[in-house]
């Protein structure tokens, strides 16, 4: 065979496999923008929020994203006592003794896949007065729920979140990454029936895994999302 018709029959074979080529190319393009694809008109939630959620959010992920219900606050399950205070005064009518206590009842922490962050803190207080001239016992319940972001990395998660009583400011809290555990050192206020400060102070507070985030993108690895689930049956 010369040369002229060896080079006829490369050229025909490389018209046969040129057209499968393109194909394959498109098929992954087609493949790539279905994996990177994002609903971008989420928007997050406001008030008090329920532990399901919905979707959307950015591009940027983070596989620490869930719902975290507050396992131990010092060590102990919560409801907890963490402040008590009692005063006595001795007035020309009467002794007067005011006694105020406050509790940390329960606490979820939520972080979305888009690097958003909220928690939610359920409290209350006791505040009583005896005395002479008037007395009371008044209990006032409530929630502070806050908003921020949070980043995160193997080993921590630091979460800063914009608290607006008081006139608003930011509250930066570092929590360690154990299992599928969160810790970190909380600080927290409370204000007697008067709105007056009763308390202020800090607790160890403990969170565990208990669900997806509020906002979810994307989802985790195959093992982590085996870790989760065994959190969660446990």
């Amino acid at each position: 065979m010369n040369a002229i018709n060896r080079g006829q029959m490369l050229v025909r074979k490389l018209a046969r496999h040129r057209r499968p080529l393109a194909i394959l190319a498109a098929s992954a393009l087609v493949t790539t923008a279905c994996i990177t694809s994002a609903d971008r008109n989420a928007t997050i939630p406001s008030g008090v929020i329920n532990i399901s959620g919905g979707g959307g959010g950015s591009n940027n992920t983070s596989t620490s994203a869930g719902t975290y219900k507050l396992y131990t606050v010092n060590d102990t399950a919560p409801p907890l006592l963490v402040a008590y205070d009692s005063a006595t005064g001795i007035g020309s009518i009467g002794d007067t003794t005011r006694v105020f206590s406050g509790y940390i009842d329960s606490a979820y922490l939520y972080l979305n896949t888009d690097l958003t962050a909220a928690q939610i803190v359920y409290r209350h207080i006791r505040d009583t007065r005896t005395a002479t001239d008037s007395s009371f016992d008044r209990v006032v319940a409530g929630a502070d729920t806050l908003f921020g972001l949070y980043v995160a990395n193997t080993s921590t998660v630091t979460v800063t979140l914009t608290d607006t009583v008081g006139g608003s400011h930011s509250i930066s809290t570092v929590y360690s990454i154990s299992g599928t555990s969160l810790t970190g050192t909380q600080i927290y206020t409370l204000y007697n029936s008067d709105n007056v400060i009763g308390a202020s102070g800090q607790y160890i507070a403990v969170y565990d895994y208990s669900g997806t985030p509020l906002r979810s993108i994307e989802r985790p690895s195959p093992a982590l999302a085996s870790r989760r689930r065994a959190a969660t049956i446990r």
